[in-house]
């Protein structure tokens, strides 16, 4: 199979629908990414076989510490962005997983040692996994720079600090805030959720999608309710001025030859009849505005019937009471879109390492380094090995 999130029903592979009831891939992304951890089994076996056979009997196989830090390749374009634009339940099933995994260890009122001990482990080996990161991108050099200063003040403030009591978690998150970058906050949070395992561990079986099409536009909703669906969720797009050409400057449309996603320039190239419907800030002003002349009390199946194209911000606006983190505060046709920001966002949750941006639409990852081969995967090698051991 392949990873990309269009992947499913091309080049070969089965639809989506062919494995959606088997429970072992039920999840997210489950057979895409156990795919990739099996590829890169069968890449060690292919190098170890090559060896043997120019080799014979004076091959050796690879050295299992330089084995381990093999990892899977992956380049990611654009597909990604679309995805998250159109999936707005799942993408906020994820954010919500972490942000109550996160809720849950700042609740703590206390740590213990072996807590506070795995804690200070991890964040020496992040240390480690930040000094092997590589990147030319300016954006991400830049930001690359910030996190290891962070790691760096980090370390230092975490030496002296008392996390044992008064909510440690907690107070290591706000001082982050005052101390860190956005990178370093970023970090912080993440890290204080692997001294805790039992307690989160059991979020990943939230942040599956079980059925995308089962949301259905509610026709009897006052206008007056839309209305204010689309201001609480689109407040910070309505007084944008959409006709100015900054703001509309590009346009999504999906290529002839790939059918895959692709983002042009609106008035450069003739693609505007083509345009898919991947700006949902632009378009929710545009409904909000047509909104203006309905009274309140009219169900909002009239105005739909007149109005067909609002429908998908309608169905949007309904959906965002359940799914709060549903939507890209970010305008997705402006000149300054950089839509390797929405890619990094979601390849971290496949546990992706070593972002490196070739463009400002499309990166590099790398998938499993530092993962445990089948023959070593217990209890004790299947955490953590996403923060690479200094002894490797």
């Amino acid at each position: 199979r392949t990873t990309a999130v269009y992947g499913s029903g091309k080049f070969g592979a089965a639809d989506r629908e062919v494995i959606a009831d088997r429970p072992e891939v039920s999840g997210p992304f489950q057979a895409e990414m156990l795919t990739v951890y099996l590829i890169r089994i069968f890449v060690r076996d292919l190098v170890e076989h090559m060896a043997r056979a120019r080799g014979g009997d004076a091959a050796v196989a690879m050295d299992t510490r330089i084995a381990r830090r093999l990892g899977i390749g992956n380049s990611t374009g654009l597909g990604m962005a679309p995805f998250i634009v159109n999936h707005p339940v799942l993408f906020n099933n994820w954010l919500m997983a972490r942000e109550e995994a996160i809720s849950r260890v700042r609740s703590l009122a206390a740590a213990g040692a072996d807590e506070i001990a795995r804690f200070r482990e991890v964040l020496a080996r992040a240390g480690v996994l930040v000094e092997r990161w590589r990147t030319e991108h300016p954006i991400q050099t830049r930001k690359l720079a910030d996190l290891t200063a962070d790691v760096a003040r980090l370390a230092e403030h975490v030496a002296s600090a008392d996390l044992s009591r008064d909510r440690p978690w907690d107070r290591l998150v706000r001082w982050s805030e005052g101390a860190l970058t956005e990178e370093g906050q970023e970090l912080v949070a993440s890290l204080i959720l692997e001294p805790y395992g039992p307690l989160v561990d059991g979020l990943a079986d939230s942040m599956a999608d079980s059925n995308t099409t089962a949301f259905r536009i509610d026709g009897r909703m006052p206008v007056a309710e839309v209305r204010r669906l689309i201001a609480e969720r689109f407040d910070w797009a309505l007084g944008q001025d959409w006709s100015a050409k900054a703001n509309c400057a590009r346009a999504w449309y999906v290529s002839e030859e790939k059918l895959e996603p692709r983002l042009g320039e609106r008035f450069e190239e003739p693609i505007e009849e083509y345009e898919q419907p991947l700006a949902p800030a632009r378009d929710a002003a545009a409904a909000f505005e047509a909104l203006k002349g309905w009274e309140d009390a009219a169900p909002i199946a009239r105005f739909l019937l007149q109005h067909p194209e609002h429908r998908h911000v309608v169905r949007r606006a309904q959906i965002a009471p359940i799914a709060p983190y549903g939507e890209i505060r970010d305008n997705t046709i402006g000149d300054a879109l950089l839509p390797i920001d929405m890619l990094r966002a979601k390849l971290s949750f496949f546990g992706a390492t070593h972002f490196d941006p070739r463009s400002d639409r499309w990166v590099r990852v790398s998938m499993y380094a530092g993962a445990p081969y089948p023959e070593d995967l217990n209890a004790g090698t299947a955490d953590l090995w996403v923060y690479p051991d200094s002894a490797e």
